[in-house]
């Protein structure tokens, strides 16, 4: 535990530049490019807390260049395909190697390496957080760390993102839940790319694609969302069920 917080040991790693033989360094490029977008994104939507904030994004909204904001709601989606690279690449190898898959140790390896810093993250948000900051726009009380003390349960289990935006616990982890929710599938498809018959895993993987298109453009029509971020409609985007 205490090496994990020792720079001796983690800065040399952090800064290395040899990749082991069985990576994949291209990914790494894509991580990069898509924080960046996150981190931008979320920087010039800290202005929605100023005086004059539609007076702001009207003045930039239809530049060519602000596209790269309102049409960053596909950021993460760069996460999911890197998810699901890494998925395909290290199942098939291990189960190439092995010469059987371990469905139990799959879903319990991702369940105790991700749930255990998770709690103690939600343990600290509901104890420490409000602490930290002041002034009109933090909640000094009640807010999303009460929602923490009420739902939880809802995030270790990963099902947060089912919940409406007003009764999620840290509702920027909606992505934990849905990324293990596809991780949770995944092994179905992966033993159909790895029977006799792979043409089984490309219906499969077509049909799931071919869904989801079709559930998205069923949800972007009936709740009226725009393709890209609509400033003067923000609420729209707090979609409960």
């Amino acid at each position: 535990v205490l090496l994990a917080f020792s720079v001796a040991s983690n800065l040399p790693r952090l800064l290395a530049t040899r990749h082991s033989p069985d990576s994949l360094p291209s990914l790494h490029g894509i991580r990069v490019l898509s924080m960046w977008w996150v981190l931008l994104g979320h920087t010039v939507m800290t202005y929605s807390i100023s005086d004059n904030p539609l007076t702001l994004l009207n003045s930039v909204e239809h530049s060519f260049s602000f596209q790269t904001i309102t049409g960053a709601t596909v950021s993460v989606d760069t996460f999911f395909l890197l998810s699901g690279i890494l998925v395909v690449y290290v199942g098939l190898r291990s189960w190439e190697r092995q010469g059987r898959f371990n469905l139990p140790m799959f879903y319990l390896h991702r369940y105790w390496r991700l749930t255990g810093p998770y709690i103690v993250i939600i343990i600290l948000y509901i104890g420490l957080f409000y602490r930290l900051g002041f002034g009109p726009f933090f909640a000094q009380s009640g807010g999303d760390p009460e929602m923490c003390r009420k739902y939880w349960w809802a995030n270790i289990l990963y099902i947060n993102n089912f919940f409406s935006n007003n009764n999620q616990c840290m509702a920027w982890t909606w992505y934990l839940a849905n990324d293990t929710q596809f991780y949770v599938l995944s092994p179905f498809v992966l033993w159909l790319f790895h029977s006799r018959r792979p043409v089984f895993g490309y219906v499969a993987a077509f049909a799931l694609v071919s869904t989801q298109i079709v559930t998205s453009s069923v949800l972007t029509d009936y709740y009226k969302i725009s393709a890209f971020i609509d400033v003067n409609h923000l609420d729209r985007m707090n979609i409960g069920f």
